[in-house]
């Protein structure tokens, strides 16, 4: 009758094995090693130390791994990580390698456990580039001593995809000059932002209050453009609009249209009537002032307003004839104002209409002739005062 060892194989057979196999091969990183059985030994020495030997079963070991991620998708090349265990339930020293579906060589590692227990092991795998094959890969721990065991193969996929292009985002702007929160026409601005790539193929336009209008571009970079706001009629002062990075066919826009600009006003002076009213009745008699107005004109625009020589830059009509007087006007600077007296005299080439067209719808206009480049011409006229027939007229 044999007798059996714990493992289940008789001492015959480990006998055997141990005469059949008299070197154990391991490997490390750098170099293969060797546990030679000692030639001097005799079968009998070889004998007892086999039945002397902690036998070794493959139920005392275990090895699980797992990849991450396992089904990637995106630019190559990219790194799988695997991690993974290895336990025993006898202390000891572990050797173990990583073997992968390509068969690629791994060198021999060791764990030394001084009680059982489970230990950490990982590693990585870095593949894909253009043309890589979509296939199923896999990767397992392999344990070569004391026992032969092979964990689980740890699957994964790879595909290699070429990412699209980030949308072009615009973030804000940078404006020229000290009134900073807007652009004047004509001057350049910096559109601030992220992922413009190259300017080939791309405009810039601005767009809003039913107009779409082309910027020209000095400097394109990923993350600024410079743009001139050109002097466009169709671009209103104190206005907002958005601006967008486009196709250069104008069928398309690119980036977000949600950051807006506001136009500043030019550099012109503003006139306008600030007040206005009848100021005193004179005498009702040839070559006298019958009555005077009492005017103030300001200047509402962003540079100064001129003085004219020999030129009525203020004036008091009558509406129902040609009836009225003007007053000149010094230089009036951004925010400033001037106030006048305009005195209206006998109508001598028709007395009559002074009492018969009473009342009189007298009116104050600044800059009359438009004399003055204002930044708004619509807005020199005063409201309408209605003065009756001049005292001591009959």
């Amino acid at each position: 009758m044999n007798n059996m060892n714990p493992c289940g194989a008789s001492n015959d057979a480990v006998f055997g094995q141990l005469a059949k196999r008299p070197t154990i091969l391991m490997e490390d990183s750098t170099m293969k090693w060797t546990n030679p059985v000692k030639p001097a030994l005799g079968i009998s020495a070889v004998f007892i130390a086999a039945l002397a030997s902690t036998p070794v079963h493959a139920v005392d070991y275990n090895a699980a791994l797992t990849a991450n991620p396992t089904n990637y998708v995106g630019k190559c090349p990219t790194v799988i990580t695997f991690k993974g265990t290895i336990s025993a339930r006898k202390a000891g020293r572990v050797q173990y390698k990583f073997i992968r579906s390509d068969n690629a060589f791994a060198p021999v590692q060791t764990l030394e456990f001084a009680s059982p227990g489970t230990k950490p092991v990982s590693t990585t795998w870095t593949l894909g580039g253009p043309g890589f094959p979509v296939q199923d890969r896999w990767q397992a721990i392999q344990i070569v001593y004391p026992t032969n065991l092979q964990s689980n193969k740890a699957h994964f996929l790879v595909k290699c995809a070429t990412p699209p292009e980030p949308k072009p985002e615009i973030t804000g702007y940078k404006m020229p000059g000290p009134q900073g929160a807007c652009v004047p026409k004509g001057s350049r601005f910096t559109i601030l932002g992220r992922h413009f790539g190259p300017q080939a193929g791309k405009g810039v336009a601005l767009g809003g209050h039913g107009i779409h209008v082309d910027l020209p571009v000095s400097s394109w970079s990923d993350s600024q453009i410079v743009a001139t706001l050109p002097d466009d009629p169709r671009i209103q002062e104190r206005q907002w609009y958005y601006t967008g990075v486009e196709k250069d066919s104008h069928n398309q826009w690119l980036s977000n249209i949600s950051k807006n600009i506001t136009v500043c006003p030019s550099r012109k002076p503003d006139l306008v009537i600030r007040q206005f009213g009848l100021k005193k009745w004179g005498t009702c008699a040839p070559n006298s002032a019958v009555m005077t107005f009492q005017v103030t004109v300001a200047n509402i625009g962003t540079a100064p307003s001129p003085a004219i020589a020999d030129t009525a830059l203020v004036q008091v009509m009558d509406g129902h004839r040609n009836w009225g007087n003007g007053a000149m006007l010094g230089a009036i600077p951004p925010g400033g104002s001037q106030t006048v007296e305009i005195p209206v005299y006998y109508l001598q080439a028709d007395p009559k209409h002074m009492t018969s067209g009473a009342p009189h719808p007298f009116r104050a206009v600044a800059d009359p002739g438009n004399r003055v480049t204002e930044s708004n011409e619509g807005n020199n006229q005063s409201a309408v005062i209605n003065a009756g027939a001049p005292k001591g007229c009959k």
